[in-house]
């Protein structure tokens, strides 16, 4: 099965630019444009939290994949969505990033599949000792179930492939075979967010 990838770019602040990816299924009638609405409906309800200063825009193009081995299939061209933060006070630090939980129910290798989006670029008058303030992660909780339930798209978390391979353990040096598994994708049926910050130290795409 096709699966299509939406990505968004945060810019304006030091650290960025920041680039958030959503996946989702490619289903009859398809139209692109649609997903791109609703990605855009998310930023654009999170954003009151981030700082007035980072702006951010999806792309010109949604990518269609293969589930299985994440090959390119086709390009879409699409009519981007964009906003800006609309903090009024000065950004915290880079490494607070708010964090959105994606659950899907699905399990693969004795494991339930789960993505995270992070919400970077954050406003301190969104910070309470330290924490995400409750009215926000309210606001963001209420975004991520529009979001599931917008009409004409399937979100879903991506597991990519995976090649097979043999690993070490560090102390006693004893290989073990990591078997080859295929891509695969999984309807999100739930999200919320954290209290909690959560930084992101790297990006694998």
């Amino acid at each position: 099965m096709p699966i299509a990838r939406v990505r968004t770019t945060f810019s304006g602040a030091a650290g960025s630019p920041w680039l958030s990816t959503a996946y989702f299924e490619v289903t009859a009638p398809y139209t692109a444009n649609l997903e791109v609405a609703a990605v855009g409906a998310f930023w654009g309800t999170v954003d009151a939290a981030i700082e007035g200063g980072v702006s951010w825009t999806t792309g010109s193009e949604v990518l269609i994949l293969d589930e299985t081995d994440g090959d390119p299939l086709a390009v879409v061209s699409v009519t981007p969505a964009t906003g800006s933060g609309g903090g009024s006070t000065e950004g915290a630090p880079t490494l607070l990033q708010g964090l959105m939980r994606w659950r899907t129910g699905s399990f693969v290798d004795g494991r339930e599949v789960r993505g995270r989006w992070f919400v970077p670029g954050l406003a301190e008058s969104v910070l309470v000792d330290g924490l995400l303030e409750g009215a926000t992660q309210t606001t963001w909780n209420t975004a991520a179930t529009t979001y599931i339930a917008t009409a004409g798209i399937s979100p879903v978390v991506w597991q990519r492939p995976r090649a097979a391979d043999t690993v070490y353990d560090r102390e006693t040096g004893v290989p073990t075979t990591i078997s080859a598994r295929v891509g695969s994708m999984h309807p999100i049926i739930s999200g919320s967010t954290t209290s909690r910050f959560s930084p992101l130290r790297s990006r694998r795409d």
